[in-house]
């Protein structure tokens, strides 16, 4: 299985949204992640490609504009929704946690979060990036539980 702390995603191959009739056609976790390397969308598919032929994140996607969409390709399609469920358990993406009509995951219909988006020094978000690696943390539940511990003070 794939321990999502250690996945790069700036290693992983990627296409810019637009190029959809290049998408790869082998089973793949893929990452939409906008121009400030936040991770908007996770999904899965057998074949990609045909997958972003008539995805339903497509058009929102676009509207964020720059998003350019990562592969983790999975030799065993059977394993793709336990590896997708992990990741987006892990990472939090906005556009999963919104919920899909027919499409609810145990992971989206146990979130009621909603994303706060803020802009820090690339120094800050680095210092952070390293603390919430020690804890074996994403940079998202660290700050999540940073301002919870500092909304619970009393």
């Amino acid at each position: 299985m794939i321990n999502p702390k250690e996945l790069d995603l700036s290693k992983l191959p990627w296409l810019p949204l637009d190029a959809k009739s290049a998408f790869p056609r082998q089973p793949a976790i893929y990452f939409a992640i906008d121009s400030n390397d936040v991770i908007q969308y996770i999904g899965r598919s057998i074949n990609p490609k045909q997958r972003w032929s008539g995805h339903h994140k497509y058009d929102e996607l676009q509207e964020i504009g720059k998003i350019k969409v990562s592969y983790l390709f999975v030799e065993d399609s059977k394993l793709l929704p336990d590896v997708e469920k992990a990741l987006i358990k892990w990472f939090c993406p906005p556009l999963n946690i919104a919920l899909v009509p027919g499409k609810t995951t145990e992971v989206e219909s146990a979130t009621s979060k909603q994303r706060v988006s803020t802009y820090i020094t690339i120094e800050l978000k680095e210092k952070a990036e390293a603390k919430a690696k020690e804890q074996d943390r994403s940079l998202s539940n660290y700050i999540e539980r940073l301002i919870k511990a500092d909304v619970e003070k009393q």
